[in-house]
């Protein structure tokens, strides 16, 4: 049996945000970061800490530079390969399979991508959940991003969801060296929503005006005592805190003990500014 060669690939995971995610801290709010790597031998790319919410944003791209995949085939021509690139290594691809990647390889022994998610408690990681994506799947035009299901032993136990979409690019690919754009929301204009061919669709970036988010706080209603780790302690002058993705943008509401703390009143408004 004749061992496949290598090929060196680029690993592009456009991570855009994740919800529903079970915290690790006693606050019940998570800090989240998330950290991908494929098979055990590649490097590690992290995204930054999301602080303080379940459901962050994180609209960022993280990058394997060069990882080296076991691949079945030949480069195909117009990648524009050296010569020792081009070489057979004596099996024949199906290039119509499902598994054979747009560079003209079958990756099917190729390892999985790993992805981990993290809530930062004080200075320890506390492991939240993990996803795995199957490098054979991708190709190297950017798709539609989707919904993972994070899961921490069982699988079918889903423990938070991750919105990403990935690439994976060839070394020889003319994107490879080229500035990754900013992860904005996009649509596809009007001749691409008509083309097929996901390779061939162009995306423009969807515009954004500036908004103000209203909210109205009456008060709260038979709020439970703090759980100490002997006995409980009684609420006694609440506030409620409003944040959205980005932290410096928190707005709080003014202590209150009337009539009580656990059915304080506030009878005020907040306003958050944001893009939408």
């Amino acid at each position: 049996i004749q061992q496949p060669k290598t090929q060196f690939f680029q690993v592009r995971a456009h991570i855009f945000q994740a919800k529903e995610l079970p915290p690790r801290h006693p606050d019940g709010v998570a800090s989240a970061f998330l950290a991908c790597r494929l098979g055990q031998t590649s490097e590690t790319a992290v995204t930054p800490i999301v602080p303080m919410t379940n459901n962050p944003s994180f609209d960022t791209t993280l990058v394997l530079a060069e990882v080296e995949i076991p691949a079945i085939g030949q480069l195909a021509p117009e990648f524009d390969a050296g010569e020792e690139d081009s070489q057979l290594d004596g099996a024949e691809v199906d290039k119509d399979a499902d598994f054979v990647h747009d560079s003209g390889f079958d990756l099917i022994l190729a390892p999985r991508i790993e992805f981990q998610m993290y809530d930062q408690v004080g200075n320890t990681p506390v492991f939240v959940g993990r996803f795995f994506v199957d490098t054979e799947n991708l190709r190297s035009y950017f798709r539609n991003p989707e919904w993972f299901e994070l899961f921490v032993g069982n699988p079918e136990k889903d423990d938070g969801y991750v919105f990403a979409s990935f690439q994976l690019l060839h070394r020889e690919h003319m994107f490879v060296n080229l500035k990754i754009d900013k992860l904005v929301p996009w649509k596809l204009d009007e001749e691409s929503e008509e083309q097929s061919d996901p390779a061939l669709q162009v995306r423009e970036a969807v515009s954004m005006m500036d908004c103000m988010i209203r909210i109205q706080v009456l008060g709260l209603r038979n709020v439970n005592p703090v759980k100490l780790p002997i006995g409980s302690r009684a609420i006694k002058e609440p506030y409620v805190e409003f944040r959205i993705d980005d932290p410096s943008m928190v707005k709080k509401t003014m202590k209150s003990s009337k009539p009580d703390g656990a059915n304080a009143n506030y009878m005020t408004t907040i306003d958050i500014p944001a893009k939408m």
